[in-house]
């Protein structure tokens, strides 16, 4: 992964130069699936911070000595517009205070409203899909309305990966 980020528009060698935000719809996310590759950037000399709703897990990522950044808006079952704004204003405002180089985002709002605030910025925006879920297996109008706005964010991503072929293959159709 560390290689790979230098194929990105910006990316030099001088990495402690170099801020990156992990974001997530929860805390537990990155304590649980990301601390090895935060860790393993931080290594590398790259200023890497967190971004996620507060839990019980958020000390964990405390302690492993990283900045944490509490989302206080993200509402990870929510289908309120109003509610999905204030998301997007308070990513934009983070990301404007923070002034990251690139932003990795995981699950699905951090991935679309994420990457839309990313956008707004000098921030390159690397979105990872773990799984595309009930969004794409239903025909109803929030399904229409998140693909919509899918197709809409990773048109503006740096990148985008997907952890199964079958996933990526459904979403390029």
């Amino acid at each position: 992964m560390v290689q790979r980020l230098e194929s990105l528009p910006g990316v030099t060698t001088h990495y402690s130069r170099y801020k990156l935000s992990f974001v997530a719809n929860a805390s537990w996310n990155i304590a649980h699936l990301r601390l090895p590759l935060m860790k393993a950037l931080a290594d590398q000399g790259f200023q890497v911070e967190a971004v996620a709703p507060e839990d019980d897990y958020s000390r964990i990522i405390k302690d492993a000595g990283f900045h944490f950044i509490p989302l206080r808006k993200l509402n990870r079952k929510g289908r309120n517009p109003v509610g999905d704004l204030r998301l997007l204003n308070e990513l934009q405002h983070i990301y404007k205070n923070r002034q990251y180089n690139l932003c990795l985002h995981y699950t699905i709002k951090p991935n679309i409203y994420g990457t839309l605030a990313a956008s707004k910025f000098p921030c390159q925006s690397l979105c990872t899909v773990t799984g595309l879920g009930y969004t794409f297996l239903t025909q109803g109008l929030s399904a229409r309305i998140a693909r919509k706005l899918y197709h809409s964010a990773f048109k503006r991503a740096s990148r985008v990966l997907f952890q199964n072929a079958a996933d990526r293959d459904l979403f390029v159709q």
